[in-house]
């Protein structure tokens, strides 16, 4: 409809709906896949090939940073854009670079994937997967902040996943942090040679991926030279027109700027397809959310703390979870972990 009043067509969200069915047959067949393999479709199982190919981006993130003749190999291969490919030579040397998926969609994602993590351990009654993710949470937190500073905002949402619910819920974290405290101590202790060659040979990086952190104790606020940013690039609809249907435009026609020239996603929604497109794009987010927490219950607060996560990353940019969300929704039913504390 947009389109149609504005005569113009820019087809980045009018493809939702294509893209949407296609996430869900993909999903099905999936589903289709690993019930033919395992005989069901747990969320065990499921978020452990999705942690698994997590994994499998990371090692080649590293290998591009550390050999970057091996990151000429792969964008070789994968059509990046001129613009991505821009801005990837310009962090060469002081930012890893994903496969498929890179910047702030990485972030999202890295987000995303800790909080799955998160949710099965306390769910999950398998004592070698919850290890796994033990493990697989802090690296995934650093090297992903080093990747996109955004992984940190699942954080916040990852501890009330994980605490919801809990009785005696500070002698419970008590409990958890001196294990965590424990854990982090034995294997500084064990690589601490390795940790110190690493961080004085990629101090660039570390600043990078910790920027927040550096700026803290040099007495600059808990902040980074981006999200300092976000505020002045706010820019909302200035007629009523546009706040109902938008302006159907995500380009400013230069080929290189967003239109009105913000970043902000939330900004950027409302100039292409105004409030009753982003009212309908959040609605098929909330409805997945519903469908998939209907059919396991035991992983209602990670559905939902998944929405409310992505809803806040979208404010930072224009960004989608979908495939989660679809793919959550084959979960079985009967395969719901139920478990008290």
């Amino acid at each position: 409809m947009t389109a149609f009043v504005n005569q113009v067509y820019e087809p980045v969200y009018v493809n939702f709906v294509f893209s949407f069915i296609g996430l869900l047959v993909s999903s099905w067949g999936i589903s289709y896949l690993l019930k033919f393999t395992y005989g069901k479709v747990s969320m065990e199982i499921l978020s452990f090939y999705i942690v698994l190919a997590m994994h499998i981006q990371f090692a080649l993130s590293l290998t591009m940073f550390f050999q970057p003749s091996f990151q000429e190999l792969i964008y070789s291969y994968i059509e990046v854009g001129d613009t991505s490919l821009n801005s990837i030579e310009a962090t060469n040397g002081f930012r890893l670079h994903g496969v498929g998926a890179n910047f702030f969609i990485l972030g999202v994602i890295n987000a995303a994937i800790i909080l799955l993590m998160t949710a099965v351990v306390k769910q999950s009654h398998c004592k070698s997967l919850k290890i796994f993710y033990a493990l697989s949470i802090p690296y995934f937190l650093l090297v992903g902040m080093m990747m996109a500073r955004t992984t940190l905002l699942t954080v916040p949402f990852s501890l009330f996943c994980y605490f919801y619910g809990v009785k005696n819920i500070f002698r419970y974290v008590l409990i958890v942090t001196m294990k965590f405290l424990l854990i982090v101590g034995i294997v500084f202790l064990l690589c601490y040679g390795p940790i110190m060659s690493f961080v004085e040979e990629n101090e660039e990086l570390l600043r990078f991926g910790f920027e927040h952190f550096y700026n803290f104790f040099e007495g600059n606020g808990f902040s980074s030279e981006s999200t300092s940013q976000l505020a002045d690039m706010l820019v909302l609809p200035d007629n009523f027109s546009t706040w109902l249907i938008g302006d159907a435009r995500i380009t400013s026609g230069d080929g290189v700027n967003y239109y009105m020239y913000t970043d902000i996603g939330y900004s950027r929604a409302l100039f292409y397809f105004g409030m009753l497109g982003l009212m309908a794009f959040f609605g098929a987010y909330l409805s997945m959310v519903i469908l998939s927490s209907r059919k396991c219950k035991s992983y209602t607060v990670l559905y939902f703390c998944m929405f409310f996560l992505f809803a806040l990353l979208f404010y930072k940019g224009m960004c989608e979870l979908m495939f989660l969300f679809c793919l959550f929704a084959f979960v079985d039913k009967d395969f719901s972990v139920k478990k008290t504390y």
